[in-house]
């Protein structure tokens, strides 16, 4: 060990020489990633893939490392990868695997296959295919530059299928083969046959029933027909019980066939798998790859499916976890945009407008939950949900209307001034007129998207001030409502109802948000309330027997019920 140097990788160090604390000696792109050594896991795949080393140790993290990429935990994987290699230092295909990891990334990825080069000696033919291929991919022209990525992809895949036309028996070139084709939909080459494709994912489950590879076939399906996944989401979890990813996936094709339940309880398993990895290992949640987006699925779900207190109470869960989100390029403020704090703030402001609980919204506003923050809430939002929950409770909702108009005001006012000072600007440099309407038009722009939100904003909070205000003017909320954007259309159609819009026209946004969102039970329950404010009792009881059918995990005692 090289003085100022920690942990590191755990590899051969050689000869000491001065390195900068926390450095490695084996390179740069050491110095990233996985500092800690790697430790058995339970449940990471049943896979085998013989390498060429005499330390057994060395290929039982392998085959780890190997099950990590399969359920795309990449930072596990290299972490595993790297553990082979200070069992083995001269096992060239751990470093193939760390490169793997690093699929995405390509500068690191680039000098572990450099590694895994270096060693190729050592490696039987079969494993110098592995490396050749990949090390193809990321090879540089005489410019030192890279071919073009659509045209390296697609050389990786023929690099590929030649390992499976040599070595039949070999089922992770099968798997690679398959994931690859699929990743290569995002370098411009798009998958004319999904059905061919998946005959590749039959010959290896023929092979191996429990295969990890379960995963792509998910991914194959996902977007273009989802039912052909359910086997696939079925056993995606069973195939590595240990990694959180293989549990999340199947929560795709469920959600996707509108199979919420389903999707909830994959989703809560993929949690549990994390909570136990961040638990054991110490690792906060947002470091951990897909945390946020999973628990944020999840509370979508119950969002649909109506189990308000499970939402609620998971969302506070994401907004209490630590904060530890990457640093905004060159600021002291967080990036917390996709992380747990942001996206938990989100859901818990939907589910609670959404179901209107109103006294509660305004409780969470006021605390620690939902106040004016640095992501998505903002003093202009913060304002919109309290003001309509202080306007829907009977409460003062006249200050946050307030509060809104006086923002907007100042941002046109910002607008103004920005559009006449490029008008001057252009004229003391003597521009044509055209270039002067160029400028005016370019300074504009940069405040319309911002002044066109708050103006939003504005509207919606005028909207429940003129049905729940002091003076109520029901027909002039019912063409502000008309006017809005982005508002849900079931909100929209039971607020139109409660001002006595149009009857045909209210009727008909509320099944068009029943039709747009099947198996959720907000929107069917408002288009029930609809309905029966329309007088079209025979309807309304139809709908009502639908809901009574999906909304046996729903919280009943809510408002909107």
């Amino acid at each position: 060990m090289v003085a100022g140097v920690t942990g590191v990788t755990g590899l051969a160090l050689g000869a000491e020489r001065e390195l900068a604390p926390g450095h490695s000696a084996h390179g740069e792109v050491f110095n990233h990633g996985p500092r800690q050594a790697a430790v058995l896991i339970e449940g990471t795949g049943n896979v085998f893939f013989e390498v060429s080393t005499e330390k057994p140790l060395a290929q039982i993290f392998f085959n780890q490392g190997l099950g990590q990429l399969h359920g795309f935990w990449d930072f596990e994987a290299e972490r595993s990868f790297r553990q082979v290699a200070a069992i083995d230092p001269d096992c060239a295909m751990a470093y193939w695997g760390m490169a793997m990891a690093n699929y995405e990334n390509e500068k690191r990825a680039k000098e572990f296959i450099a590694e895994a080069v270096a060693r190729k000696a050592s490696a039987d033919a079969r494993e110098r295919m592995w490396i050749e291929a990949l090390a193809t991919y990321y090879k540089e022209n005489d410019k030192g530059e890279m071919p073009e990525k659509k045209v390296r992809a697609r050389q990786l895949v023929r690099n590929l299928e030649a390992m499976v036309a040599k070595y039949p028996e070999d089922v992770e070139a099968k798997a690679f083969l398959l994931v690859q084709i699929w990743r290569n939909t995002r370098a411009g080459h798009p998958i004319s046959s999904h059905h061919a494709i998946d005959l590749i994912a039959k010959e290896i489950f023929e092979w191996q029933p429990d295969h990890p590879a379960h995963h792509y076939r998910i991914h194959l399906w996902d977007k273009e027909q989802a039912e052909r996944a359910l086997t696939a989401a079925a056993h995606c979890g069973p195939a590595a019980p240990g990694i959180a990813h293989m549990w999340h996936m199947p929560g795709h094709v469920y959600s996707k066939l509108k199979r919420y339940a389903d999707a909830a309880w994959y989703q809560e398993a993929s949690a549990r798998i994390d909570h136990a990895h961040m638990m054991r290992y110490q690792i906060t949640p947002d470091a951990i790859h897909n945390f946020a987006h999973n628990n944020e699925w999840l509370l979508r779900n119950l969002h649909y499916l109506g189990r308000v207190a499970d939402a609620i109470e998971l969302a506070c869960n994401m907004i209490e976890l630590p904060r530890l989100a990457k640093l905004k390029s060159g600021t002291e403020d967080y990036a917390h945009k996709g992380g747990s704090w942001s996206q938990g703030r989100l859901r818990l402001r939907d589910t609670l407008v959404g179901y209107e609980m109103w006294e509660e919204l305004l409780a969470f506003g006021e605390g620690n939950y939902l106040q004016v923050g640095t992501d998505e809430i903002d003093e202009v939002e913060w304002n919109r949900f309290m003001g309509i929950a202080a306007y829907a409770s009977e409460k003062d909702g006249a200050k946050h209307l307030a509060t809104v108009t006086r923002i907007l005001a100042a941002e046109q006012e910002k607008q103004r001034k920005a559009v006449a000072d490029a008008r001057e600007k252009a004229h003391k440099a003597k521009k044509k007129e055209k270039e002067i309407e160029k400028a005016k038009k370019a300074a504009k722009e940069t405040f319309t998207r911002k002044i066109s939100a708050q103006q939003n904003a504005r509207d919606e909070l005028e909207v429940f001030a003129l049905l729940f205000g002091a003076e109520p003017k029901p027909e002039e909320a019912c063409v502000l409502l008309w006017k809005l954007k982005g508002m849900d259309k079931s909100r929209r159609a039971q607020l139109l109802s409660l001002a006595g819009g149009d009857s045909e026209k209210v009727v008909q946004l509320a099944k068009e948000a029943v039709s747009e969102g099947p198996s959720q039970v907000l929107p069917l329950a408002i288009q029930v309330e609809v309905l029966w404010r329309a007088k079209r009792q025979r309807e309304a009881r139809k709908g009502f027997e639908e809901l009574c059918e999906i909304a046996g995990r729903a919280d009943l005692g809510l408002p909107v019920f």
